[in-house]
């Protein structure tokens, strides 16, 4: 089973490889990646060496005999021997294959899936604060924040690149015992950068030190815009999906592991609270969306998935767990039943991570 390359997923400019967990690269193929042989890395040497080989083997041109269906592989079995780069793209597409993303009133954007009607329903909708005076508020919470950093500076600096080592604190991670779950996660924190970015390309809230050189930043603060948190929104659908995983009786571990992280970005000085607010929301929005559609149902599943957060109204203005808590009113969207082909890979999937956990 090559289990390889799995780092680097998340480059996406000092939110870097969320997930470059310590080295899972490389532990099967020679260092030649997908183009890897059985014996050594590639090279011309080695191309031209098998070329001659070829000819002193087989001689006279074969005599191709062939009859019958063409041979097709297992969705399972072509997953598990599938590149693991290749095998992440394709389950990451399947977990956002139904959702659609919008930015078309002022200040707001909202990501839309499909229920079991195939009609569109809303998922997630964020909005902006609407004037300076709600950006003032949270410059002073990310001014104060910066108290914690003689604390929190070794997470915040471990955490610009990895996020599930932290999770692994509280349950039992990594390649070695559970190789499938590690899989998963990587596909769904690729699918849930795939949202948040257009969340963040579509709203354009300048970061703290855009507006305020008093901030001072104690990491390089990424070049795309603040709302929502991606750290957030990532911490928080891992801690759900991984909660559904593990089972409740690790949920709250987990969701506070989130939380720790998504305020650690305020306390760098790069995300103001509200920041945290959307990502968490939007995190664990799609975390219960994609467990529901990964595993596998001859019925409609209802999922409570659909919430809203308003920057502008929200009363809770300084981030916590007990905030996100308390904003978390989602509503129920009746999904559709897995019954083709993209489904039955995140079928496979889930069924080969809730092994691991039984």
């Amino acid at each position: 089973m090559t289990l390889a390359n799995h780092s680097n997923h998340s480059n996406h400019s000092n939110h870097s490889n969320h997930s470059n967990h310590s080295n899972h690269s490389n532990h099967s193929n020679h260092s030649g990646g997908d183009q890897a042989t059985a014996g050594s890395s590639p090279s011309s040497l080695l191309s031209a060496a098998l070329a001659k080989a070829g000819e002193g083997v087989t001689g006279t041109v074969p005599n191709f005999t062939l009859s019958g269906q063409i041979p097709e592989a297992q969705a399972g079995t072509d997953l598990e021997k599938m590149h693991p780069a290749h095998r992440g793209k394709l389950l990451s597409a399947a977990l956002n294959r139904d959702l659609s993303f919008y930015a078309n009133a002022p200040r707001t954007a909202h990501v839309t899936c499909l229920d079991n009607s195939k009609t569109e329903k809303p998922l997630v909708e964020l909005k902006l604060p609407t004037d300076q005076a709600d950006l003032t508020e949270q410059l002073r919470h990310v001014f104060l924040a910066s108290d914690l950093r003689p604390d929190r500076f070794e997470e915040i600096f471990v955490q610009q690149g990895d996020i599930l080592s932290f999770f692994g604190t509280s349950v039992h991670l990594g390649f070695t015992r559970k190789p499938w779950t590690m899989v998963l996660l990587d596909a769904v924190i690729d699918a849930s950068v795939a949202i948040h970015i257009q969340f963040k390309h579509a709203l354009k809230l300048a970061r703290p030190v855009d507006l305020s050189p008093e901030i001072v930043p104690i990491i390089q603060t990424p070049s795309h815009s603040a709302f929502p948190s991606g750290h957030a929104t990532e911490a928080f659908c891992v801690s759900t999906v991984l909660g559904r995983l593990a089972g409740s009786d690790f949920g709250g571990a987990l969701e506070r592991h989130a939380a720790r992280i998504a305020q650690n970005r305020t306390v760098a000085g790069v995300h103001y609270p509200i920041d945290n607010f959307a990502g968490a929301l939007l995190g664990r929005s799609l975390g219960t969306y994609y467990c529901t559609i990964s595993q596998a149902s001859s019925t409609p599943k209802t999922a409570a998935v659909s919430v809203s957060f308003d920057a502008a109204t929200a009363t809770d203005r300084n981030f916590s767990l007990a905030g996100v808590n308390g904003l978390w009113t989602a509503s129920d969207v009746t999904l559709p039943v897995t019954d083709d082909l993209s489904n039955n890979a995140l079928n496979w999937i889930w069924n080969k991570a809730e092994q691991e956990w039984n």
